[in-house]
C-alpha cells in the first residue's frame, strides 16, 4: 500500500512519490520502480520542466529523472506548500511566501501566511487555503 507516502506529483506521464524514504517513479500500468532513497523528513515535492523539486530535511533538492539529486539551498524549517507557476517555485516556508528559480535563489515575496493547508497555481495566480480562507495572489 501507499500509506507510508509522503508526496506525489505527475511528471511526463508518470507519477513519482515519496514513500517510506525512497523515491518512486510509477507508470500507469501500475508497475513501480525504485530511483533512491534518503528521505527521511521529505515536507512537500513539485515538478518543473522534467525535474523533481523536493523539500526534505530543510533542504531544496533537484532530481532528474535518473534520480540524480543537486541541493539548491536550505533553511526551509517550516514548509507548508510547494507550485510551480511562470517557471519558478512558490514556497510557503512559515508564514512567508518565497519565489524560488530553478537554480535555488530565493527571493521574499509577501508574509502572513501563519495557516497554510494547500496551494496550487492557475491561470497566471497562486491560490492558497490559509486559515480557513482561499487567497488569490496574481503574479506578474
Amino acid at each position: 500500500g501507499y500509506s507510508g507516502t509522503r508526496a506525489l506529483v505527475a511528471m511526463d506521464g508518470v507519477l513519482w512519490a515519496i514513500q517510506d524514504s525512497k523515491l518512486w517513479r510509477i507508470a500507469k500500468t501500475g508497475t513501480y520502480k525504485k530511483f533512491g532513497g534518503g528521505y527521511a523528513d521529505t515536507r512537500d515535492m513539485t515538478a518543473l520542466d522534467g525535474n523533481l523539486y523536493v523539500i526534505d530535511a530543510r533542504v531544496l533538492w533537484k532530481v532528474d529523472k535518473r534520480g540524480k539529486y543537486v541541493k539548491l539551498g536550505g533553511g526551509y524549517t517550516d514548509t507548508r506548500a510547494i507550485a510551480t507557476l511562470a517557471g519558478s517555485l512558490w514556497i510557503i516556508d512559515g508564514s512567508i511566501l518565497w519565489k524560488v528559480d530553478k537554480k535555488g535563489k530565493y527571493t521574499k515575496i509577501g508574509s502572513g501566511y501563519s495557516d497554510t493547508k494547500a496551494m496550487a497555481a492557475l491561470d497566471g495566480s497562486l491560490w492558497v487555503i490559509d486559515s480557513g480562507t482561499l487567497w488569490r495572489t496574481e503574479i506578474k
